[in-house]
């Protein structure tokens, strides 16, 4: 659990007033202090004892001396400060302390859970924007760009490769990138093995720590660090495979990237899907014109052959046919 100052746990008024009881039951002096040393509160002021909170909050154990004892605040492994009282408060140091460990952990559950709604809050925001972006075309092409901007924008990866199943040939075939070609780097690092298998298993997956699989000149002029995949699936069939990936040293995928691409995904297969309805549509609507344009056109041929064959100068180059047969005996 990662430290945060005290200050931001317990409300400074609040702990003024507990300080101040327990001065009322024999206590001379009582003082809680940041794990940095900085005085949260004190009571009747803060006392001048800096060796002794420094070696109570190295050691994480209780330490005294002549004039007073000083008590670590930790919670989950995490030291959060030190308390501080005089030889008087000793016996009472101990009941403060667990007081106060209550409510640092009452705190931090707190802080928790506004954390995570602004996450959610954040995530719907997103995945809101990116519905919005990708939803607002039914080009193909223009549906598969947007989908890569907005997923290596909401991930913050280097870059991404959209893969989509050929009909044709029953293979995954890449169809756009950005950022960098991470379906040409991934080809070349382990024969797209990542994206084949988010494919297969219509689940996304993480790869950290990529580098080690890779070998000298396997990939010259991008060197992965980590990839994420996600499946593009629209109903219950898998259209593609969407892949993520960080060329920054250490930069590894989370859950939470993992989560958000998932959604991401499952928007854009469906975006992805509509698109190629929409395009077979007009290819079909565009074959129906042709052979429309080549009927008309046969029936206007025969409209002008009959025209021609009843019209009175064919009938007198028949006549004259007959009578030249008729003279030659033909």
């Amino acid at each position: 659990m990662k430290a945060v100052p005290l200050r931001k746990c317990l409300d400074q008024h609040e702990i003024e007033a507990l300080l101040r009881g327990f001065c009322s039951l024999g206590a001379q002096v009582v003082g809680i202090c940041d794990a940095d040393g900085t005085w949260l509160a004190a009571y009747p002021s803060a006392p001048d004892a800096p060796a002794l909170l420094q070696q109570a909050s190295s050691t994480r154990h209780e330490a005294s001396d002549e004039r007073g004892v000083a008590v670590p605040l930790v919670v989950e492994e995490t030291l959060y400060g030190v308390l501080y009282g005089d030889l008087a408060a000793a016996p009472l140091l101990s009941a403060l302390c667990d007081m106060l460990t209550i409510l640092i952990q009452k705190a931090l559950v707190q802080k928790a859970l506004v954390g995570e709604t602004l996450d959610r809050y954040r995530e719907i925001n997103l995945l809101y924007r990116a519905h919005e972006t990708i939803g607002a075309s039914l080009d193909l092409e223009e549906v598969i760009r947007r989908v890569l901007q907005e997923s290596t924008r909401i991930a913050k990866a280097s870059g991404g490769s959209v893969l989509l199943l050929d009909s044709l040939t029953n293979l995954l075939t890449p169809c756009d990138s950005v950022g960098f070609d991470v379906a040409r780097a991934e080809q070349a690092l382990m024969g797209r093995a990542f994206s084949d298998t988010v494919f297969q298993t219509g689940k996304p997956r993480i790869l950290n720590n990529v580098h080690h699989l890779m070998r000298p000149g396997d990939v010259d002029e991008v060197q992965l660090v980590s990839l994420l995949g996600a499946p593009l699936r629209s109903s219950e069939d898998v259209l593609g495979v969407i892949t993520l990936a960080r060329t920054q040293a250490g930069a590894m995928f989370t859950a939470s990237d993992e989560k958000l691409l998932t959604a991401l995904a499952s928007q854009a297969g469906i975006a992805i899907a509509n698109a190629r309805e929409v395009q077979a549509r007009e290819r079909g609507l565009k074959q129906q014109i042709e052979a429309l344009r080549i009927e008309i056109d046969e029936s206007k041929k025969q409209r002008e052959v009959f025209a021609i064959t009843e019209s009175e100068y064919f009938a007198y180059l028949q006549e004259n046919a007959q009578h030249m047969r008729a003279e030659f005996d033909l």
